[in-house]
């Protein structure tokens, strides 16, 4: 097995092999830096022809690969933190470059329409806020109509113009992404 007994990467492992134990460690050389084509070089040779902190990167290697939630006391004073910010910045430069804008439609359309059900809510306002006090517009039109079916419609069409005039504007500004976010959600052939 590669791993040593405390399933701990080490410096002498080869490169190579760490990354056929753990494919996600493709992810954590590109945010290092370091590029294919090493070979057979171990871990502390590419580390040194790359200029990579070897023990920051084994402890990110071994955190990534072993699921621990945190380091131990041991390793923190061999981190180097320059090169663990390093890492980190790129972590996030990934995360905003590629992964949000694939995103973006899918959480815009998500977003409007759980706007759509929020603002339109009857039961759980009705349930949970002072009557007296506030009101929310599909309560308020409720309200609005009378005892024995009397009905202002004036008032109750003037309500429910402001009820979903927000929500047509919101959409014509988000029209765009509504329709990326739908197809984005499709089956892909």
């Amino acid at each position: 097995m590669l791993m040593a007994i405390d399933n701990k990467y080490t410096a002498t492992d080869r490169l190579c092999d760490l990354i056929d134990d753990n494919f996600k460690l493709l992810m954590v050389m590109s945010r290092f830096g370091i590029s294919l084509g090493f070979g057979e070089k171990s871990v502390k040779e590419v580390c040194e022809a790359e200029n990579v902190d070897c023990d920051t990167f084994l402890a990110v290697a071994n955190f990534i690969s072993s699921e621990q939630t945190s380091f131990s006391v041991e390793e923190l004073p061999k981190l180097s933190i320059p090169s663990l910010m390093d890492y980190l910045k790129n972590a996030h430069t990934y995360f905003l470059d590629f992964v949000l804008p694939m995103l973006r439609p899918t959480l815009i359309s998500v977003g409007i329409l759980e706007t759509m059900w929020v603002w339109n809510d009857y039961l759980l306002p009705y349930l949970v806020l002072d009557i007296n006090k506030y009101k929310t517009i599909p309560i308020h039109v409720q309200y609005l109509q009378g005892s024995y079916g009397t009905v202002d419609l004036g008032a109750t069409m003037a309500v429910m113009v402001f009820s979903i005039l927000p929500i047509i504007i919101v959409y014509l500004f988000c029209q765009k992404y509504i329709i990326k976010g739908v197809a984005a959600g499709a089956v892909k052939g």
